[in-house]
């Protein structure tokens, strides 16, 4: 089943707040160096949610 919590709720696993705002508004390497916020503003989640989905994976790179 895949986690659909609120993706600052998830990132709370991994990371500060204060590293969770960096990760969600800078440009990520992984989703071709677009802000996760800017995903989600375009109705993109899903993408954002499936790096997460990796990072609890222990596959991010």
């Amino acid at each position: 089943m895949k986690d659909r919590r609120p993706i600052r709720q998830r990132l709370a696993e991994f990371y500060t707040e204060a590293e969770a705002d960096l990760w969600i508004y800078r440009p990520h390497p992984q989703l071709d160096d677009v802000p996760p916020r800017l995903l989600v503003d375009r109705g993109q989640a899903e993408e954002v949610h499936a790096l997460i989905d990796r990072l609890a994976a222990a596959a991010y790179i």
